[in-house]
């Protein structure tokens, strides 16, 4: 049975970046005050996240702060938010390490995806914050999408009807679910589910 190597999955973000030569975002804020950038917004909020909030979080000088972060406030808060994904891309990576190609492995991504956005509230309430912010968005869709191809791969090269199709419902129904866990503040096993039903349907 031919399977996507672990490989892509490390990857799998630059599956739908190959495809549409879209550049991730966020890049203008210095990488190691996004992680204070999330403390701040957490204990703050987003309508009092600026450079001051996020250069203390960060322990330096709100004037060294200003020569590290985007003056674009919102470049900012994207970066933030692409910071919290790239975590849960890493954990998804370890979850997956070990799992046998396939449906197997795809079930323990989508664990270890929602488990990463239950665990990030502060991220998920910055999404929810900045829903109508056309960069936010196509953030989020990106990587989304991305989630879903390589879904499709994995189901599609494992013998799975209409494995395509079903990664990309999954990528999207998981983005709901993690909606649903973020405004219970727990998990939704209900809900986790019908992940499971749906692929052992297809």
């Amino acid at each position: 049975m031919k399977s996507v190597s672990h490989q892509t999955w490390q990857n799998y973000e630059s599956v739908i970046l190959i495809r549409t030569g879209v550049p991730l975002f966020g890049k203008t804020v210095e990488p190691g005050l996004l992680f204070p950038g999330q403390r701040a917004h957490d204990k703050a909020g987003l309508e009092k996240i600026d450079v001051a909030a996020v250069a203390e979080a960060a322990g330096v000088d709100a004037a060294a702060g200003l020569r590290c972060i985007s003056r674009d406030r919102d470049d900012l808060c994207v970066g933030i938010i692409e910071h919290g994904l790239d975590c849960i891309r890493a954990e998804v990576i370890t979850a997956t390490a070990a799992a046998p190609a396939g449906l197997a492995r795809v079930l323990h991504s989508l664990d270890a995806y929602l488990d990463g956005n239950l665990a990030r509230p502060g991220m998920r309430a910055l999404l929810y914050e900045l829903r109508n912010h056309a960069q936010a968005l196509e953030l989020a869709r990106q990587r989304t999408a991305a989630y879903g191809v390589l879904m499709g791969f994995e189901l599609a090269n494992n013998k799975m009807a209409h494995g395509k199709l079903l990664g990309r419902l999954c990528a999207v129904l998981a983005v709901e679910i993690a909606v649903l866990e973020f405004e219970a503040g727990m998990r939704v096993p209900d809900a986790r589910e019908q992940i499971h039903v749906l692929l052992h349907c297809g």
